[in-house]
């Protein structure tokens, strides 16, 4: 489940939580997880949640996304 809201964490501020509440959203978690550290985005995470803001996965991201796309693919190939 996705939650919209103002949640501060460790002196920073997050719009969005994602708790792991069935298998899809702890596959979005997994992928946000990796998109975020390898592109140096910030977020935190605990041990049951992942907080993000929505401007870094909007659709005004897309570029940041498709060079995520190739520096994570050719890590993994």
């Amino acid at each position: 489940m996705i939650e919209e809201g103002n949640f501060e964490i460790a002196g920073k501020t997050y719009d969005r939580k994602i708790c792991p509440s069935d298998w899809r959203f702890s596959a979005t978690i997994v992928g946000l997880y990796r998109y975020f550290k390898t592109m140096g985005i910030s977020f935190s995470k605990d041990k049951a949640y992942l907080y993000y803001n929505y401007n870094s996965v909007n659709n005004e991201a897309d570029d940041i996304y498709a060079e995520f796309l190739e520096k994570y693919l050719w890590q993994i190939v």
